[in-house]
């Protein structure tokens, strides 16, 4: 179901996700939603039984950590596990490649999902593209 996206046609799968949640749900600015650290980062995509990409993330090196960003899971399959199966696959992806610890900005309506996958907040609550976020962590 997931696995980093290494052709030209996963990665696009990846970016017309991320552009659906957070641009067309989210309305964050398209010119915000893709950054300097795309080339950077390893990309994960997931596709349902029929080949359709339904989740996608990325993770990169933050300091000695993985940097968990842009999380998205497309709207039909929310509350289904996907999003945990997404994140248990990258903190895997992660700890293969020598990571010890993951560090993410969830957005504040998320932070039970993260909460209940080990991660614990830290600092105080921000504003990112007008959306809530807080920094969490994890050792993996």
């Amino acid at each position: 179901m997931f696995k980093i996206a290494q052709s030209k046609k996963e990665l696009n799968d990846c970016f017309e996700l991320r552009k659906k949640v957070f641009v067309d749900e989210q309305h964050v600015p398209q010119e915000n939603e893709f950054d300097q650290f795309e080339d950077e980062s390893t990309h994960i995509i997931g596709y349902d039984d029929n080949g359709s990409p339904i989740a996608a993330a990325r993770y990169r090196p933050y300091h000695d950590m993985a940097k968990i960003e842009r999380v998205v899971v497309a709207k039909p399959f929310r509350k289904h596990g996907i999003g945990r199966q997404l994140m248990q696959f990258i903190e895997q992806q992660a700890k293969n490649n020598g990571f010890k610890k993951a560090i993410l900005n969830g957005q504040i309506q998320a932070q039970p999902f993260y909460e209940s996958l080990g991660y614990q907040p830290h600092g105080a609550i921000f504003l990112e593209e007008e959306i809530e976020h807080i920094e969490m962590q994890k050792e993996i």
